[in-house]
Formats: C-alpha cells, sequence, structure tokens
C-alpha cells in the first residue's frame, strides 16, 4: 500500500524548492517522498540577489521559529557555494547565542569578529565553537589575535585539548614564523567526477597498481592520484607527479612517501608504524569507478562532510571527517598542504571514509591520511 509522492514535481520557482528541501521530510510509513534529483549547488549559485536576500529571510525566520536544522542548512549552503555577504546570518546567529557551524563566519567584519570575542572566555563547548568561527573569518584581526595566544597563552587555554592558535588548521589555514596567514590548500580547485574503470582521460587517474609493497603490511602499495603536471589545468595547482600510499596502513596513521628530481617515489625512511595495524596483508585494492578532473569549484565548494555535494576534489578547502590533520612533513616540519581528497563511497560500492592528499614540494614528499566516521 506504499506510494511514492514526488514534492518537486512541478515546482520551478528556487524560493520554494529550497523551502521544500530544507523543510522536515513526512513521517509516514505508507507515504514514501522521492529526493530532489536537481544539484543543490547550482541551485543555490542561481539564485539572483532578489533571491538570496528571501533565502537568507528563511534563515532568519527558521531560527526564530526554533527550527535551527533548517536554518543551519541554508546558511552553510550560502557559505560553501557562493560568495555572498552574510552579515544578515552573522547577525542572526549571534543574537540567537550560536556560534556554529563555525563555516557560515566566513568573510565576517572585524565587528562581528569583536561580538564573538564576547562569548570567550566560556564554557567548553562554547569556547571551541567561538574559535572554530574565528579560524574561519581568518582576517588579519584574526591573525593577530591567534599570534598574541601562541605568544602568551590564555588563561582559559586550560580548556582545551589544543593552542588555541592551531585552531587556524580546521579552516586550511596556519601562522607562519611572523604572525601571517599561511594558507595550506589552493584557492584553485576542480571537482573530481567518477567515471568507468580503465579511463584514460590524462589530466588525473586515480587508485592505479603502484610498484613495490608496503614494509609495514606487505600488501601492494597503490598510487592514489596520478598527475599530468603539464596539463594547462594543472600547471598553477602546484603537484607532485603521483601520491604513492598503502590503502590499509593509512587508515591508521600518515604514510609519507620520497619523490626524486627524476619522479621516482620510495618509501620514506621517517615513517613510523603504528602501534595497530591489520593483522593480514592489505589486498590489491580494485574499486568500482575511477575518478577524473572535473569542473572547477568554489574553494569552499567541498569543505564540510554535510555538503550535499561530491566530496573528491582537487586544491580546495579538505572537509575533514574528525578533526583537522594536516601532517608535517619529516624533513623540514613545516605543515604539509593539502593537494586532493577522495570520498571513498563515490568510487566504492558500500564504502565510506575520506582519503586526504599532501605536498611538499620543497622536499619531495607526500603524505596520506584517511578518516571516517
Amino acid at each position: 500500500n506504499r506510494r511514492e509522492v514526488d514534492p518537486f514535481e512541478g515546482v520551478t520557482d528556487p524560493i520554494e524548492i529550497v523551502r521544500l528541501l530544507v523543510r522536515e521530510p513526512i513521517r509516514n510509513e505508507l507515504l514514501r517522498e522521492k529526493p530532489y534529483l536537481g544539484d543543490v549547488s547550482h541551485l543555490i549559485q542561481s539564485l539572483t540577489d532578489k533571491q538570496v536576500a528571501s533565502v537568507i529571510g528563511i534563515a532568519r525566520n527558521a531560527l526564530v521559529d526554533g527550527r535551527r536544522r533548517e536554518a543551519v542548512q541554508i546558511a552553510r549552503w550560502l557559505a560553501a557555494f557562493t560568495s555572498v555577504d552574510l552579515t544578515e546570518i552573522h547577525d542572526a546567529w549571534l543574537e540567537s547565542g550560536l556560534l556554529d557551524p563555525g563555516i557560515i563566519f566566513r568573510g565576517a567584519t572585524d565587528e562581528t569578529t569583536h561580538r564573538i570575542l564576547k562569548f570567550i572566555p566560556s564554557e567548553q563547548l562554547r569556547l571551541n565553537h567561538a574559535l572554530l568561527a574565528l579560524a574561519w573569518i581568518g582576517s588579519p584581526f584574526v591573525c593577530d589575535l591567534f599570534a598574541g595566544w601562541r605568544a602568551q597563552s590564555p588563561s582559559w587555554a586550560g580548556e582545551l585539548f589544543i593552542p588555541p592558535h592551531t585552531y587556524a588548521h580546521e579552516a586550511g589555514w596556519e601562522l607562519n614564523s611572523v604572525g601571517s596567514k599561511r594558507l595550506l590548500y589552493s584557492h584553485r580547485a576542480y571537482a573530481l567526477v567518477t567515471c568507468d574503470a580503465g579511463s584514460t582521460e590524462s589530466a588525473v587517474r586515480s587508485v592505479l597498481p603502484a610498484t613495490g609493497s608496503c614494509p609495514w603490511c606487505a600488501g601492494p602499495l597503490t598510487t592514489l592520484l596520478r598527475f599530468n603536471t603539464q596539463d594547462p589545468r594543472l600547471l598553477d595547482l602546484d603537484l607532485p607527479g603521483e601520491v604513492v600510499t598503502c590503502p590499509s596502513c593509512s587508515c591508521y596513521g600518515p604514510v609519507f612517501m620520497k619523490v626524486s628530481r627524476d619522479g621516482e617515489v620510495s618509501w620514506h625512511s621517517s615513517n613510523v608504524k603504528p602501534p595497530i595495524l591489520p593483522d593480514e596483508p592489505g589486498s590489491e585494492w580494485t574499486p568500482a569507478k575511477q575518478l577524473t578532473l572535473g569542473s572547477a569549484r568554489g574553494e569552499l565548494h567541498a569543505a564540510d562532510q554535510f555538503l550535499p555535494t561530491t566530496l573528491s576534489q582537487l586544491g580546495g578547502a579538505p572537509a575533514w571527517i574528525q578533526d583537522a590533520a594536516f601532517p608535517a612533513c619529516p624533513d623540514c616540519t613545516q605543515t604539509m598542504p593539502v593537494v586532493a581528497q577522495i570520498e571513498n563511497g563515490e568510487i566504492d560500492h558500500f564504502m565510506e571514509g575520506t582519503y586526504y592528499a599532501f605536498w611538499c614540494r620543497a622536499c619531495g614528499v607526500t603524505a596520506t591520511q584517511f578518516q571516517q566516521t
């Protein structure tokens, strides 16, 4: 007796589609709603200035009416998929005493920053959210704040698990030695889109057999990503020729590889074996799909795991499944910038988790890490 209904059938007004997307689904055992088949990011990016104002109004009203989930969805979409001014969103959040998710505070004014500072110090959760919001603002004023806290740890820092200035990693940047902002990802970003296994597209290829075996688990090494660094689209992205890893052992900690000047890849001598590893050797990874270079996207397009988009991408800010985990280069100790992320479920059926690839060009070192829920 169950029947399907399509709430989006015949609906063409973008504002009404947004309302339908964020409202609570119908809870009825005999009724199943069909999902939206369009691209939410394209929908949000297509909004006119007037429509954006209407959508922000929907979010503000939802927040006032206690429908926080709806408001957060809209704010997150606007923050990641557009570059519109979100001051009205910031005002609404702060008026409600809310500081999360931090990404929605991207581009906030110094006035908003001062209002956030009024929440510091506070209870641990509120303090955590305030520092995340400041990290996503990342303005020169915030850099000065973080530099001051790095130089002299504030009294409330004992409430945290990490020093306050290192919250910058959650938004993809850090302070350099003189207190300026060092970005840990490329502003330019491209979607990595699925294609049939065996594709020979030249710019990017994914999950290919590599030479040699893992010294830790004895399983086969895998080329997570191979780049044609001469492709015009990749020239300014500062990429290695390939990123090689053990897909099994990288689930337990970072795996570093040394890339010679002629492109030869070898196991880095500074790799530290994790205390826990699989009992059996890793097997060859043969996902159902491969990834290839797709269209350009904004730098924050896949910067949050809860966004309705594909997470696999080249460049751009990473979407951490857990806490930010930029590795330090074993040769120079500098934090390694992220160059790509691969969402496992997009290429392997019934799989989850994300692989992150990092590159220190100065030392010729790559790294990989894996996170999952």
